[in-house]
């Protein structure tokens, strides 16, 4: 009985319905899984581990079985290993009649014992519970991200350099970052027992940690010399630096003791657990290490590339590819090699699996060598690749190795004095040195050089192809550059800035990077921008590609396509996964793309039919057509510094200045007290810009928005100067009325959503608006509204509310603009009675909740359950878009609409409408039975795949769509975004296309 009760508990939490995610002991894990080696470590830990259950593909709860009622310190070890090894998120110890859950970081304790009769698979500790968000909702302390392993050790290795190198020249700086690379790559030697007794008592060598303890810097000296000998290279060696072994004082060998130890560098506080490099992924090791090859700026996190997202490149890089080991793999920019170090592991998992055992250290090599290769400018990055690269290859030997290691550095990894710049003309590929990739993976640099900086090498090479670099960015370049190498039938993947496939300047780019290559997936990590990269100020995509052939261009091909993917911030980001619902993936053309960039941010957060009713209005006008029909003007103020230039300010100083930083929070009615005399210490400027931009009838508009995403616009009629930091429009028609509508119009509900859809700076990066994306709003004259009367009498309206809130002394700051000016303006447009719901709904809940900067914070009213008002008005706009397509396709009946929940309160509950078509129109009150439908979705679930499958490197949650003669039942998951009205026009869509698919198939 007691043998039998764990395996009953276990099953009673659901952990057993989807099998391929429950991995025992007695089972062997498939060498082919990402994380093979850490699943076997995890079950080769002691024997009370009874398994491991992943959610999409990535470790996430340990079973054990013990005793609940054990005391505190019972776990720890086994604790230690999981928080060194930065994937588990929940211990869950398994008795004969109950459980008791453990957080993985220390210093927290357990959560109470629960007895079996309470656990069944809506318990927040079930199966279900882990991939929901019961269990953080419970325990939301033991998720804090700043207590991982990454975290806690990039924080105390910024906090160590800093004291090694305090008091002395910036030139130590890089000597510090070599000696700690030091300290954490021969702990992983030491920890892993790839230094073996027997080595260190044939070189007469002492443990790294007695060295380090007893200070025996010849010791020391000895150790890293036989080291480099060992491995092959001169990362290991010695040096004479300012921060050597030989020379390094008490105080700086007591710093990397305590960092050892894991001790809290900056506050000082003692750790329970030190690091076990037993347990840290290399690619880990390697990915952090890279914040501290370039020169460490402000935000050295944005540096990191997460391992989660590293893995994610790998996934879509071999994608569809059954025999991995059988690819070229190149990093054109390989920084500290973790893309090359996941491909490697990835690879050596596959051929082991088709081999059936653990490859030795020569056949390992044999595969590294011809199989995997990279190149950097940077000496440093390519020695710590090369190094990432010799620890897969000892990782988890079946045996000692015999054999040396080969070497890599100018046979596989190639720095600058190997000609390793990926746009020498001498590049291995080029020379045919190396072998032409069949996957190029990286992700290059993205650097925008400033205009003092001159001529690059990768401008010359693009000089040479006609070329043109949006911005001097050489991200763009560089997709260029991998588009020319990789071998035909190959494929490429990148990550890229986002505003490459979204901003205006980078169209042309566009266009010519699409005729080279055919796109297979783009993913935006727009939303995700602050939770991969905390202070980063530009969002990533992940672009997989393949080089474009001659049959490409035929015009009897069917048309290319690709899939575009718009992950959200989700909770499975506690469990280091990217999760995806059907909503956030479409198939577009290429041409779309090549033809219509918007289409980018606009499918971000809107539908088809949005964009379709937004570009009617841009059609009929936009700001920029209506200052250049009319005369107007429009542009940034006056440069206060621009390098060495500087002149008088001339006429400005006769005029008010309106200083950006005393600008209310919200416009649009500009206070007198912000016109104020010209500053007396700018007696010098850069430039004094265009006149025409500080008088007359305007609207001033300041780059920074709200905190959630609005446009702060403000109705000027002095004269009075700005800075650069502001765009003017000066539309040079309607006067000081229209000036005052349009501000009010920028500033509304309406305006914040076209942004939304149409400026990539005020959505996708940071919460700024640039002068071109306010250019391209929508925006038409009283003339053309099919009223002209009425429009003219609305701008009247709009026009003295805000002349009247102008001479207010006291105002209550609001982002929204009273009901009625809001109604007026929607009015103004034209808009649809849908698209005004649209705008209510993206103001109240997507805006505040766009790009959030914190776990905690994902859990927002997007995430949340739909309310039952929501799920009916969303049913009734499926209807009202079915009947409009019904009408343009000229089909014949009508349609109902019930709507209902399945398994509320589960884990995996679902909304469900179901869709019926009555003939001729006519309405029926009678019920849908739906007893067919809730078997399968229980079948379903029963399966797993409600929960989720593995679609790439993405976890997607899935809709479920059944037609039953002449109903059609639609079922989703409970998630308050996909029930938005903009959903229900999507899923309109999506009906319609199934409905046309299977007549057609029929």
């Amino acid at each position: 009985m007691a043998a039998t009760r764990p395996a009953a508990l276990i099953d009673r939490l659901g952990f057993q319905d989807l099998p391929e995610a429950l991995h025992l002991r007695d089972r062997a894990i498939d060498r082919a899984h990402p994380y093979a080696a850490e699943l076997s470590r995890l079950l080769e830990a002691e024997p009370s581990v009874l398994g491991v259950y992943d959610v999409d593909g990535v470790p996430a709860v340990c079973l054990v079985a013990g005793d609940p009622a054990q005391g505190d310190s019972a776990y720890d070890a086994l604790r230690a290993q999981l928080w060194n090894q930065g994937l588990v998120s929940l211990l869950l110890v398994v008795g004969r009649d109950a459980v008791q859950a453990w957080p993985i970081p220390p210093k927290l304790m357990p959560g109470p014992v629960v007895d079996a009769d309470q656990l069944d698979r809506s318990h927040a500790y079930s199966a279900y519970g882990v991939r929901s968000d019961a269990l953080r909702s419970l325990h939301p302390d033991w998720f804090n991200p700043r207590a991982r392993v990454d975290k806690v050790l990039l924080r105390n290795l910024t906090v160590a350099i800093d004291k090694l190198v305090a008091g002395r020249s910036p030139s130590a700086l890089i000597d510090a970052q070599h000696l700690m690379a030091q300290v954490l790559f021969v702990s992983y030697l030491e920890h892993r027992g790839l230094i073996t007794a027997s080595f260190r008592k044939e070189k007469g060598l002492r443990p790294f940690d007695v060295l380090l303890a007893e200070r025996d810097q010849a010791g020391l000296e000895r150790l890293f010399a036989e080291l480099k000998t060992r491995f092959n290279g001169d990362f290991l060696a010695p040096t004479n630096n300012q921060l050597s072994w030989s020379r390094l004082s008490e105080a700086q060998f007591a710093v990397l003791d305590r960092f050892l130890k894991q001790d809290d560098l900056a506050g000082g506080q003692q750790s329970l657990w030190p690091y076990d490099f037993r347990y840290i992924p290399i690619e880990l090791l390697s990915g952090l290490y890279e914040t501290f090859l370039a020169e460490r700026k402000k935000n050295d996190a944005a540096y990191y590339t997460p391992r989660h997202l590293a893995q994610l490149a790998v996934d879509e890089a071999f994608r569809g590819r059954t025999r991995p080991e059988d690819e070229v793999v190149w990093d054109g920019a390989c920084g500290s090699g973790i893309l090359l170090t996941a491909a490697f592991r990835r690879m050596l998992g596959s051929a082991e699996a088709r081999a059936g055992k653990r490859l030795g250290l020569a056949e390992r090599s044999r595969l590294l060598t011809s199989h995997i290769f990279g190149g950097d400018i940077n000496a440093a990055a390519c020695k710590v690749t090369a190094f990432s690269l010799y620890l897969c290859l000892l990782e988890d030997l079946p045996e000692p190795p015999r054999t040396k290691l080969p070497e890599l550095l100018g046979s596989n990894i190639f720095d600058q004095s190997h000609h390793g710049d990926f746009f020498s003309a001498k590049h291995p590929i080029v020379s045919g040195k190396a072998p032409r990739p069949t996957i190029a993976i990286s992700n290059p640099p993205w650097r925008e050089p400033a205009g003092s900086q001159g001529k690059q090498a990768y401008e010359t090479w693009s000089k040479a192809r006609k070329l043109k670099i949006p911005l001097r960015q050489i991200a763009t370049a560089f997709a260029f550059r991998v588009a020319e190498l990789v071998e035909p039938g190959g494929r490429l993947c990148l990550i890229m800035p986002a505003g490459a496939f979204a901003r205006p300047q980078h169209r042309k780019f566009l266009e010519r990077w699409l005729e080279e290559v055919r796109l297979t997936r783009l993913i935006n990590f727009s939303d995700l921008r602050l939770l991969l990269f905390p202070g980063a100020k530009h969002p990533c995509m992940v672009v997989v590609a393949e080089p474009a052939t001659a049959d490409d261009a035929s015009l009897t091909r069917v048309p290319p396509s690709f899939e575009y993917v718009t992950p959200k911030a989700d909770l499975g980001l506690l469990y280091n996964r990217l999760v995806i619902h059907a909503s956030d993936r479409r198939t577009l053309l290429q041409s779309q793309l090549s033809l219509n960039p918007r289409l980018v941010q606009g499918l971000y957060w809107g539908s088809e039919r949005e964009l379709a009713e937004v570009e009617r209005l841009r059609l009929q006008g936009t700001i920029g057509s209506v200052i250049a029909r009319h005369e107007g003007a429009s542009g940034g103020g006056f440069h206060m510094t621009d390098g060495t230039k500087a002149i008088s300010p001339g006429f400005l100083r006769q005029w008010a200045h309106i200083d950006a930083n005393s600008l209310p929070g919200t416009g649009p009615a500009l206070p007198k007290h912000c016109l104020q005399p010209w500053p007396r210490e700018l007696s010098q400027i850069a430039s004094r810009g265009d006149r025409a931009l500080y008088e007359g009838a305007r609207v001033i508009v300041p780059n920074g928005m709200t905190s959630h995403h609005r446009i702060r616009a403000f109705a000027v009629t002095e004269p009075a100067s700005i800075t650069n930091s502001c765009s003017a429009l000066r539309l040079g028609v309607g006067g000081d009325a229209l000036a005052r509508f349009a501000a009010a119009y920028l500033c509304s509900r309406f305006g914040a959503y076209l942004a939304l859809l149409l400026a990539p700076s005020a959505v996708m990066e940071r919460t700024q608006i640039k002068h071109g994306e306010l250019l391209e709003l929508p925006f038409r004259l009283p003339s053309q509204h099919s009223d002209p009367e009425r429009a003219q009498a609305i701008v009247k309206e709009v026009a003295r509310w805000v002349a009247k809130a102008e001479k207010a002394t006291v105002t209550a700051p609001s982002e929204d603009l009273p009901q009625e000016i809001e109604e007026q303006i929607q009015e103004y447009f034209e808009i649809s009675p849908t698209l005004s719901v649209i705008v209510s709904e993206v103001a109240q809940l997507v805006l505040p909740n766009l790009q959030p900067t914190t776990i905690e914070s994902v859990s927002s009213p997007l995430s949340r359950a739909p309310t039952l008002v929501e799920l009916r008005r969303y049913a009734a706009t499926l209807v009202a878009e079915l009947e409009r397509s019904r009408r343009q396709l000229d089909g014949m009946g009508g349609f109902e609409a019930q709507v209902d929940v399945w398994n509320p309160g589960q884990m995996e509950g679902l909304g469900r409408v179901s869709i019926t078509v009555s003939p001729q129109g006519r309405t029926s009150k009678s019920a849908v039975s739906t007893a067919a439908v809730d078997a399968l979705l229980s079948d379903l679930r029963q399966h797993g795949l409600l929960a989720g499958v593995l679609d790439g490197g993405l976890a997607l949650r899935g809709d479920v769509l059944v037609q039953e003669g002449a109903t059609i039942h639609f079922a989703k998951p409970l998630v308050r975004r996909l029930w938005l009205t903009s959903a229900a026009l999507d899923d309109a869509l999506k009906i319609v296309r199934h409905v046309h698919q299977s007549a057609q198939i029929a």
